[in-house]
């Protein structure tokens, strides 16, 4: 894969793809929390980090997981 190819939307998945997984509902049935709790928190950042330079196409996808996940991934100890 190029440098060319690589978009905003592939990293996004990826870290969906490790929610679900430390969320058990992938892979290892077996759940991860903290592996899910770390991702839920990239995508939070990316979000943040990425303000006024996503596609449309990006913001909905962004916006998207982070309404899936949000309410599925327990919060840490220290966000309560």
């Amino acid at each position: 894969m190029s440098i060319e190819t690589v978009e905003l939307s592939h990293l996004l998945i990826s870290l969906a793809q490790s929610i679900k997984e430390g969320l058990g509902k992938e892979g290892d049935p077996h759940p991860n929390i903290p592996m899910a709790q770390y991702s839920l928190g990239m995508l939070h950042m990316v979000k943040h980090k990425t303000q006024g330079n996503r596609t449309q196409d990006e913001e909905k996808l962004l916006d998207a997981l982070l309404q899936e996940f949000s309410d599925q991934v327990p919060k840490q100890d220290n966000e309560k």
